[in-house]
């Protein structure tokens, strides 16, 4: 038998072994929890950095007072609104308004940087680089009116490119447009950069006086909680309600359900004799703004939504900004989707609207409407004189496009730049409804 001064030297080196062991174990997981925890710290501070302007948009949302489009004379009749430098750092998109009965002008022009100049007007001589630019194409709006003011759209091409290592400086120069014979010059809207461009926005063209404050509320929060809307940009009339507009512009800062959109108002310049209010100069307004800054944007009215499809699992209906998402991924060349629509009758507030009788909607004759329709597309017309139009399933269109894609935008319809496209949804598969006369109702 071991003695007992055996016994006592063995318990000792036996509580040393387990201690070891357990210290061994215990630094083992320290060093374990503690690269968990660095990892976990590390993606915490990437995702801020990454959604820090979400941060800031939920804050503190932003609702501006609303600006007049600005106008700059370009020749006689002919005003420019915007201007708007793609990511090719080579093409500007301008947009303005014109006589209707005016030639098509190819002008020639120059894009002046300058550093720290606050004037505008400063000739051509003290410039700091100038830029040779020249004309590409011009597109019009397509509606059929008797207005003697137009909207139009320029896509000038610069010589030579900028380099993008300027655009990227901390300070960024500002550009300007010279155009030959102009009386004053345009300034040029820089691209976004990618890390702060809006995944979804909204043009609403435009916001009519009779429009009640509450259901414009409800069509911003139903547009912000089912589809992730992250900007809206209405335009006004020139005689515009002012108490509408403070009424929804302290809505959209005390509503949670609102928080991070950002909504800015924008008023139609007086003095021009355009079609329907200026809708075509609010659209194209638009499109040159929201080009490169968001990187989708829905052009629809405020009686309408979208009706997404269903998901595969959790059988919900999925927003419109994770669809584009998911599209975009499988379909990189699109630059953009039309929508058919279904007429819906709308209840109440907060109600959900419910789907009409399946049959066509017929609207009044219109000078220069076509003799004969396309049926295939669901339009037909009625033999009655004089002739109206009837437009069945899918109704009329509207449209979520890429802006900076695109070539021309009407109402109802879009074209893409090269080699992109647009898609004309089936109305099986996602589709606009629309309760009309609802909002002022």
């Amino acid at each position: 038998m071991p003695s007992s001064r055996g016994e006592k030297r063995f318990a000792p080196t036996t509580r040393v072994l387990l201690s070891r062991r357990v210290t061994v174990a215990w630094s083992r997981r320290r060093v374990r929890l503690g690269v968990l925890a660095a990892s976990a710290l590390l993606l915490l501070l990437w995702w801020t950095w990454r959604h820090w302007t979400w941060w800031s948009a939920a804050d503190v949302p932003l609702v501006p007072a609303p600006t007049r489009v600005p106008t700059y004379e370009l020749a006689t009749r002919r005003w420019a609104t915007a201007a708007r430098l793609l990511d090719d750092h080579q093409t500007i998109l301008l947009t303005g308004v014109v006589d209707r009965n005016a030639p098509k002008l190819a002008p020639a022009c120059e894009l002046v940087l300058r550093w720290g100049s606050a004037d505008a007007r400063v000739p051509l001589a003290a410039s700091d680089r100038g830029h040779r630019c020249a004309f590409l194409q011009e597109s019009w709006e397509e509606d059929h009116h008797n207005h003697p003011d137009t909207t139009f759209a320029w896509f000038l091409r610069i010589s030579p490119p900028l380099r993008p290592s300027w655009l990227r400086a901390r300070h960024r120069p500002d550009l300007h447009l010279f155009i030959a014979r102009a009386a004053d010059s345009v300034p040029v809207m820089l691209p976004a950069p990618q890390r702060i461009r809006r995944a979804l926005s909204a043009c609403l063209p435009v916001l009519q006086n009779n429009a009640r404050v509450e259901r414009v509320v409800e069509w911003l929060q139903r547009l912000r909680q089912r589809h992730q809307l992250e900007a809206a940009r209405m335009y006004l009339v020139p005689g515009y309600n002012r108490t509408l507009v403070q009424q929804v512009s302290a809505a959209v800062v005390s509503d949670p359900q609102l928080a991070g959109l950002t909504v800015r108002f924008q008023v139609v310049p007086p003095g021009l004799k355009l079609h329907y209010f200026g809708q075509y100069l609010a659209v194209y307004d638009c499109w040159v703004r929201e080009a490169t800054r968001s990187r989708w944007t829905a052009f629809i009215d405020l009686d309408e939504e979208f009706a997404m499809p269903l998901t595969r699992f959790l059988h919900r209906h999925q927003s419109l900004s994770r669809w584009l998402q998911t599209r975009q991924r499988h379909e990189p060349n699109v630059a953009g989707y039309t929508f058919g629509s279904w007429p819906y009758i709308k209840p109440g507030l907060h109600q959900e609207p419910r789907r009409q009788a399946p049959q066509p909607a017929c609207y009044p004759p219109r000078s220069g409407w076509p003799k004969s329709f396309d049926t295939a597309a669901g339009i037909v017309t009625v033999t009655v004189e004089p002739p109206e139009l009837c437009i069945g399933p899918p109704g009329r269109r509207k449209h979520v496009l890429r802006p900076d894609r695109m070539r021309q935008i009407q109402i109802h319809n879009a074209h893409a730049r090269e080699p992109y496209r647009v898609v004309h949804l089936n109305t099986t598969e996602a589709f606009l409804v629309h309760y009309r006369g609802y909002v002022a109702g």
